[in-house]
């Protein structure tokens, strides 16, 4: 009987289990974001969000949509970035 079955690694996109390879995948696309350090602690997260998408060209925020397993309402909740609204 194996009992560290909960040792083993688990690779979550959009609380979706996928595999190692998928998940490496996956990283591979992000952009670093970066922290105003000024900014309040509640908001830093928003604001760094928010700019790093702003950067992107559509081909590059494509990129985050055709993700395996891309959920639009998992990654509001999860970067305030709403991707069906048109680029400014």
């Amino acid at each position: 009987m194996n009992t560290d079955w909960y040792q083993q690694s688990k690779y979550r996109v959009f609380n979706v289990q996928v595999t190692k390879e998928e998940y490496n995948n996956i990283t591979k696309i992000s952009n670093k974001l970066e922290f105003d350090e000024d900014e309040d602690s509640s908001t830093r997260y928003e604001i760094a969000f928010k700019k790093m998408w702003d950067l992107l060209t559509q081909d590059k925020r494509q990129q985050y949509i055709d993700i395996p397993h891309f959920n639009a309402e998992w990654f509001k909740f999860i970067t305030w970035i709403d991707v069906w609204q048109p680029k400014e």
